[in-house]
Parts: C-alpha cells; sequence; structure tokens
C-alpha cells in the first residue's frame, strides 16, 4: 500500500509540474501539516527546479508571520487554520519567493485540542490575480495516513490551479525543455 501511495504522489507531482512547465509558471510552497512533503515531491519530480521555486515548512504561528508575513491579527481572529490564512500563506509564499504561484497547505492533525476538528484542512493557490482554497475533512487518521492524504489533496487543487493558468507565450516552456 505504501508503494502504491508514493506512486499515486509522484505521478501527481508530474502532472502539476508538467503543466507548470507547458504554461512558464515557477511554483513555491508553504506547508505546515504535510512538514514538506509536497515541496519533496515537486522537486524530486523537478531535479533543475526551473518549475519548483521554493518549500517552506512553516509548523508554528511565528514561522507564518516571520517567513510568509501572515499578520498575527489575521491569525488570532481566524486561527492559524483556517481559509483566510491559507491563502495568506500561499500569497506569502508566492511573494517572497518571486515564484509565480503559491500553494498553501494549513491543517489539523489527528490528535487535536477539544475545539478543533482533526484533520481539517486548507489547501489555498495564488497567482497573484487569482487565489483559490478548498477545505477537507479527512478525519482522524494516523500521521502518514493523514500527511499523504494532504498532500494528495493540496497536489489535486495545485494540478487544478495551474490547468487554469494562462499558457506561456513565445516558443513555449515545453518546447525549450525537449530542446535542451
Amino acid at each position: 500500500m505504501l508503494d502504491e501511495t508514493h506512486e499515486t504522489l509522484e505521478a501527481a507531482a508530474a502532472i502539476v509540474l508538467a503543466g507548470a512547465a507547458a504554461r512558464g509558471l515557477r511554483i513555491a510552497t508553504a506547508e505546515n501539516r504535510t512538514g514538506g512533503l509536497v515541496a519533496a515531491l515537486l522537486s524530486s519530480v523537478d531535479t533543475r527546479a526551473r518549475w519548483f521555486a521554493r518549500g517552506l515548512v512553516v509548523a508554528t504561528e511565528a514561522a507564518q508571520r516571520e517567513l510568509l508575513g501572515v499578520p498575527q491579527a489575521l491569525i488570532d481572529q481566524c486561527g492559524p487554520v483556517s481559509r483566510p490564512v491559507a491563502l495568506a500563506m500561499a500569497e506569502g509564499a508566492r511573494l517572497r519567493s518571486a515564484a509565480d504561484a503559491g500553494l498553501a497547505v494549513a491543517g489539523h492533525p489527528s490528535a487535536v485540542a477539544e475545539h478543533e476538528e482533526p484533520g481539517l484542512l486548507f489547501v489555498a493557490a495564488s497567482s497573484g490575480e487569482r487565489a483559490e482554497c478548498r477545505e477537507f475533512h479527512l478525519g482522524p487518521l494516523d500521521d502518514d495516513a493523514l500527511r499523504d492524504h494532504a498532500a494528495l489533496a493540496a497536489l489535486s487543487v495545485l494540478a487544478g490551479f495551474v490547468k487554469d493558468y494562462p499558457a506561456a507565450s513565445g516558443r513555449g516552456a515545453v518546447l525549450e525543455i525537449l530542446q535542451r
């Protein structure tokens, strides 16, 4: 089962990067629930890092503030795992990496405080001109399963976001890769 999950995640990352290459789109990630798994998958496929710009693991509110510029007032008002904070994280990742699109994954683990929902996940993508956020309810899974499901959800959102991004002008990024 583990090998199948890993193959599925790698295939999803390859789809995202093929779309990014076709559009000349560089991606940055900000992850708390996935611990950098999405970045690891994207960078293992994009070994020259042409389409994957950077990945940040932001496991604390301080990291969200310091590395992504998420305002403390927004975290206090909405919580660190919320739609507005996930959107701010995605935009922060994009802006602070000079990427064309940012992806953020913010979620609760299985073991949560009384008022929190186990496995609640927000995945946001931002290109500056466009932003979207999807909410997932993964439930109480073990840590590895939750991380893998969250990474697959993130890659799914990113694949759709990349697909809707305008195609690159000129010769096209895919042709450039094939001609090297």
